[in-house]
């Protein structure tokens, strides 16, 4: 930032701070950085036109590893974008300037393309340095000696030796994490333990900036399921555990206690009468990103018993700081537009219609493929230049993305078929219905996203597909939208809370999946032609 700064005052260039853009710890090698930091937020204020685009404003980097190391058609495509969107790049490390008109500079494009190919050289050989250490570490830990394997440790234990010579000391939480299993084998629930905790004012473990200070279930129970307890180090990478590598806190028969307990009580609930809710983990909160968890209620009027089913933010529980709404179970579906009257017996000739379908498409997808294989060719050859190649390219991949979409659309089609799906209606007192509909929704959704604060509903499914849908509250003062251009304001919302840290590491996962982040609002519905 202080090279930034000297370029600024030598130059008479004021430095805009206002998008608040830091990109630390995102690699440009894999261009995670594009999707999920700085540059991914700078991109989106330029198509936002919140950074103005009258070639007054200036992208500054160190150098180009910076803006992308991934392969050069990529990284030149991302370098293009910015350009022509007629907003400068400015390169410290040579002092140069590129404008949107050095897209027509031949001398300034194949200087760029020279450096991005060097950058994306240089960051494969760090990724397997990088590859290498780790392996190196790993081995030296199987192995018995005594050097610390991660910076990350859990909160509960101090190291007071050093990177080569570890020296692991349990600290004042070490107690809590013992009261935990104590309370838990003596009966007392993750939410009841959690209540506790909240009502003496004790704080969780893993707290990060800006997240909710108070304990929930979910903090419970990843205590209770964290094999670093008996002293294990669980290597998520390679699936090695390392036996004795943290000092116990618990005995591993109290541990094992507590796991044959969590599984008689996960027994004894999907063994009774199944719950009414459809949309069992699958529901999560735009404003917090915790889950939604399902709760019945009773009211008695006039002497008459009423039951209603709500959907609660966990966020929002034990006064967790979350202000969202609680919804209606009814409300909820009648709001998602999840078709609960169907039947969708096998019929072999319309599965054959879309397998037919889907083998044309993958002939259309093997053209454009070789068509990007003869570009290929011919920017090798000198045929054509690096400009028209990108043009060229770019329109073939945008084809090829679309093509992809509507196979995927397809496979879910027959998917759905072949689940054997067959009811008139969705009856919540009916548990075969239950299952039905629960098998259709866990084949056809990855997640259902509600904003309270816009009264919106936005749901996810597994093909990258989204639908927009209002619902109705009581306390609602505005008007839920369905419109597609509000899909960028939501994207936003859940975009802060993963960078903050406090997003549901499950709901991580779905929109990962599904790669929401680079997402395009669907203008077709390629479902079934």
């Amino acid at each position: 930032m202080e090279n930034i700064e000297d370029y600024a005052a030598k130059n008479d260039f004021v430095i805009d701070d206002t998008l608040n853009l830091k990109d630390l710890g995102l690699s440009a090698f894999k261009g995670k950085h594009k999707d999920k930091g700085a540059l991914g937020g700078f991109i989106k204020a330029i198509e936002k036109k919140s950074i103005p685009v009258d070639g007054s404003s200036y992208l500054c980097i160190e150098q180009f590893d910076r803006l992308s190391r991934e392969d050069v058609d990529t990284a030149y495509q991302l370098f293009r974008s910015i350009l022509k969107a007629n907003v400068n790049i400015i390169t410290l490390m040579d002092k140069r300037i590129y404008t949107k008109e050095s897209l027509n500079d031949m001398m300034s494009i194949i200087y760029s393309i020279m450096l991005m190919s060097q950058a994306n050289v240089e960051s494969q050989k760090k990724s397997e340095r990088i590859t290498a250490t780790y392996k190196s570490k790993l081995d030296k830990v199987k192995n018995g000696e005594n050097i610390l394997f991660a910076a990350r440790y859990p909160e509960w234990m101090d190291n007071q030796g050093s990177m080569k010579d570890r020296q692991f000391v349990l600290n004042e939480k070490a107690e809590i994490v013992r009261r935990i299993f104590q309370l838990y084998l003596d009966g007392v629930s993750m939410n009841g333990i959690a209540r506790i905790f909240n009502d003496e004012g004790i704080g969780p473990f893993m707290r990060t900036k800006n997240s909710i200070n108070q304990w929930s279930s979910g903090n419970v129970s990843s205590i209770l399921r964290n094999r670093c307890v008996v002293g294990d180090l669980c290597v998520s990478r390679t699936g090695d555990i390392i036996k004795g590598y943290y000092p116990p806190v618990i005995s591993v028969d109290d541990f094992e206690a507590t796991e044959g307990l969590r599984d008689k009580k996960r027994t004894l609930k999907t063994a009774g009468k199944p719950s009414i809710n459809v949309f069992t983990g699958k529901v999560f909160c735009v404003e917090c990103g915790r889950k939604f968890y399902f709760e019945k209620e009773s009211f008695t009027y006039k002497g008459q018993k009423n039951i209603y089913h709500f959907l609660k933010c966990s966020g929002k529980r034990n006064n967790g700081g979350c202000h969202s709404l609680n919804i209606k179970y009814e409300d909820f579906l009648s709001a998602t537009k999840v078709p609960l009257k169907m039947k969708m017996k096998k019929d072999p000739s319309q599965l054959r219609d879309i397998e037919n379908h889907i083998s044309k498409i993958r002939e259309v997808v093997k053209e454009l493929d070789g068509e990007l294989a003869q570009l290929d060719l011919m920017l090798d050859s000198g045929e054509i230049n690096a400009t028209i190649y990108a043009k060229a390219a770019s329109k073939l991949e945008d084809k090829l993305v679309v093509e992809r979409k509507r196979i995927a659309s397809y496979k879910q089609k027959i998917a759905q078929m072949n689940n054997d799906l067959d009811f008139d209606s969705f009856d919540i007192h009916d548990p075969k219905s239950i299952n039905k509909v629960k098998k259709y929704i866990n084949d056809t959704y990855a997640a259902f996203m509600v904003s309270s604060y816009n009264k919106t509903i936005l749901s996810l499914s597994h093909t990258g597909g989204v639908v927009i849908t209002p619902f109705k509250h009581k306390k609602s003062l505005v008007k839920g939208s369905e419109s597609t251009k509000d899909f960028y304001t939501l994207q936003a919302d859940i975009l802060d809370q993963y960078k903050r840290g406090e997003m549901d590491s499950k709901f991580t996962e779905i929109l990962e999946a599904t790669n929401f982040w680079g997402i395009e609002t669907p203008e077709t519905d390629y479902s079934f032609e």
